[in-house]
């Protein structure tokens, strides 16, 4: 176990290898199935004082941490994923068919005109918040 001064004033503690915890908060990028333990009201508050594209996520927050607890994935790495496949939520297929990951159409979610690239017509979704 390894202690290590935060840039936020308190102690960051290194546990059970990669895995890392701020107070409660609990990051593990060797295993994304480790669930933050955070709230919603704290993840807006982390993305509030990251700021720039982050706050993006903010309308998200509530879906987020109910996927982390429902599908056991780690908070962190499905915003990081969807910010990444999105552009932060800023690309056309994000914008205009709530599709922040290019997930493919298939018979129980269609394109409705979503695009496509050379592997599959991109699914729309009805929100965000259903994508997520």
């Amino acid at each position: 176990e390894e202690r290590k001064p935060s840039s936020t004033g308190g102690t960051r503690e290194v546990i059970e290898g990669t895995a890392q915890t701020y107070k409660d908060v609990v990051w593990d990028s060797g295993n994304v199935s480790r669930i933050s333990n955070l709230t919603s009201a704290q993840l807006i508050q982390i993305l509030n004082a990251y700021g720039g594209n982050a706050k993006n996520l903010i309308p998200y927050a509530s879906n987020y941490i109910t996927a982390e607890n429902k599908y056991g994935v780690n908070v962190f790495f499905l915003m990081g994923l969807n910010a990444l496949e999105s552009g932060w939520g800023t690309s056309a297929i994000a914008r205009n068919c709530n599709n922040w990951g290019g997930v493919c159409a298939s018979d129980n979610r269609p394109s409705y005109g979503c695009g496509s690239n050379y592997n599959c017509s991109f699914a729309k979704f009805n929100s965000v918040g259903e994508f997520i």
